[in-house]
This record gives structure tokens, C-alpha cells and sequence, in this order.
């Protein structure tokens, strides 16, 4: 009896623990439900948000494009037009990750000085009527006052007018004629000295060749440099410059060698020696021989000496 009971008793404790274990299950399955529920509309929450800012870029990029096709292109000298390669499409990319300077001018190189702002204007799509006030505010030394006389008289009104006053002013003289010096030019110094005369000088001539130019610039190096360069038949000037600079370091290397060797005295063979004292021999013979003889020596007959 007391058996059954003790069952009983071990049967209702079991069940009220599976019902506790059920209960607790059914709370957690919930809870992961719910998460579950959450977590799922967090991710769609997250790719709403995606969605929308893929939608904003886009509408962003549409706003640009449309931007840069209302900007008329800006009118630029004949410089810009042979150099600057305006003509080439930029992406927006291109022109809002680099930060260009704008050079200064004191009067010097003032080629160079145009080429470096025009490549800045075509960079930057600067319209042609801030180009002058640009250029104005990087001036320096004597061409402040220049500027400062001419706007006073006859201002500037395009840039073009700008750089062509520039070009007559600061420029090479208009009797100087950078063709005839081109083809006259001769190596006198090193490779690179060379090329960066003749660079200069081929970038104020129109109208040569490719073929043209790589043959000037051989026909200009030193006799045996050129010489090399020739027979190896360069296809480009990048070529021909690398060969001549190749070829230079050669002879270079040749002419110390030969000038920190010591000199080697130069002793005749013996049979020239022997031979060279047999005819000094002679010779003294011969003149010997040619010489009148002594007078005999006359007998003389001792003093006697009186006391």
C-alpha cells in the first residue's frame, strides 16, 4: 500500500516537471520566434536602406551628368588646342579626386608656363572670363607691373589676347627660328643635356614628322654614339634616347679606363741594343781613325843647377 503511494506520489512529481520543461520550452520557442521575427525585419529594414541610397547615388550622378552637358566647353588658345589633349573625355572621377596648383609666372620659360595653365583650365572646365583673373593673381616680379600697365591701356578681354602679349614680351625673339637651330643642333655635352635642348626646340616646330625628328636627333649625337644608335634601328625616339644614354656610359667607361692605366716604358729588343753599340762603335773608330796623329814630343835635356 504505502508503495503504491510512494508511485503516486514519484508519477505526480514527473508530470508536474514535464509540464514545467513544456512550458519553459514553449516560452524559449517563442522568444526565438520573435527574434527570429525581428532580425528579419531589421534585414529588410537594412536593404530599404540600401535601396534607397543606390536610388539617391543614381539620381546624384543624373544631376552631374546633366551638369556637365549645360557647361559649354571653353574656347582656348592654339597652344591648348596642339598640347593640352582637351578633346579627351574626363569622368567625374577624374576631376574631383586629384587637387591641381596653379603655377606662378616671373617672367621665365613662359611657354612652359602657358602649357601648365591651360592643362589646369581644361582640368577644371574653367570658362574662359575667370581664366584672366586666374592667371592675374599668380603673376610675380616685373610682369606685375606689366600686366597692371597694359590693363590700363588696352585690357585684356579673352585669354587668348593674354597669352599671345605674353608669347611677344617674354617670349623668344620672332627672328629667333627654332627649326633651323633644331636641325643645327649638335651634342656637346652629355645625352641628357642633348635631349632636353632638343625636346625644347621640337616643341615650338609644327608640322615634322615622327620620322623626321627621331632622325634629327641621331644625326645630333657625338660621331660614335651615333653611329651605334644607327645600327640598331630604333623605332621610336624613347628607344633612340635609351640607346644613345646605353652607348654613352660605354665609351665613358672605355675613356677612364684607358686614361688610369700606367704608362709602359718601351725597351727595344737586345739585337736593336747590340747592334746600336756596334755602329757607336764604329763610329768612334771611324772618327779616331780621321784625326791627325800626334807631334812626337821633343828631348829635353835636364837644367843643371849652379851653387
Amino acid at each position: 500500500m504505502a508503495d503504491n503511494t510512494r508511485m503516486k506520489e514519484i508519477y505526480a512529481e514527473l508530470k508536474k516537471n514535464a509540464e514545467a520543461i513544456e512550458s519553459v520550452s514553449s516560452t524559449l520557442t517563442g522568444q526565438i520566434d520573435r527574434l527570429e521575427l525581428g532580425g528579419n525585419a531589421q534585414m529588410l529594414r537594412m536593404e530599404e536602406i540600401q535601396r534607397s541610397n543606390e536610388t539617391q547615388f543614381a539620381q546624384l550622378n543624373a544631376n552631374i551628368a546633366q551638369l556637365l552637358q549645360r557647361s559649354s566647353p571653353s574656347p582656348s588658345s592654339s597652344h591648348g588646342a596642339r598640347n593640352s589633349g582637351s578633346d579627351q573625355p574626363r569622368s567625374n572621377f577624374q576631376v574631383r579626386s586629384v587637387k591641381l596648383d596653379f603655377p606662378r609666372f616671373d617672367g621665365k620659360n613662359v611657354m612652359d608656363w602657358i602649357f601648365k595653365a591651360e592643362q589646369f583650365f581644361d582640368y577644371y572646365a574653367t570658362p574662359d572670363c575667370e581664366r584672366l583673373l586666374i592667371a592675374s593673381v599668380h603673376l610675380d616680379h616685373e610682369v606685375v607691373p606689366w600686366y597692371q600697365m597694359i590693363q590700363k591701356t588696352n585690357p585684356f578681354l579673352t585669354w587668348s589676347a593674354l597669352t599671345r602679349a605674353l608669347e611677344l614680351d617674354f617670349g623668344p625673339s620672332a627672328y629667333d627660328c627654332p627649326r633651323a637651330t633644331l636641325f643645327k643642333l649638335q651634342q656637346s655635352g652629355s645625352v641628357n643635356d642633348y635631349y632636353m635642348q632638343f625636346t625644347s626646340l621640337v616643341n615650338r616646330v609644327d608640322g615634322l614628322s615622327f620620322d623626321a625628328i627621331l632622325d634629327c636627333f641621331i644625326s645630333g649625337l657625338q660621331d660614335e654614339i651615333s653611329r651605334d644608335v644607327k645600327a640598331m634601328e630604333p623605332r621610336n625616339l624613347s628607344k633612340a634616347v635609351a640607346l644613345a644614354k646605353l652607348f654613352e656610359e660605354k665609351y665613358t667607361a672605355n675613356k677612364a679606363k684607358i686614361a688610369s692605366a700606367p704608362a709602359k716604358n718601351y725597351n727595344p729588343p737586345s739585337s736593336f741594343n747590340s747592334k746600336t753599340q756596334t755602329n757607336s762603335q764604329k763610329i768612334d773608330n771611324t772618327a779616331k781613325s780621321t784625326l791627325p796623329s800626334l807631334l812626337p814630343t821633343p828631348a829635353v835635356k835636364p837644367f843643371n843647377v849652379k851653387n
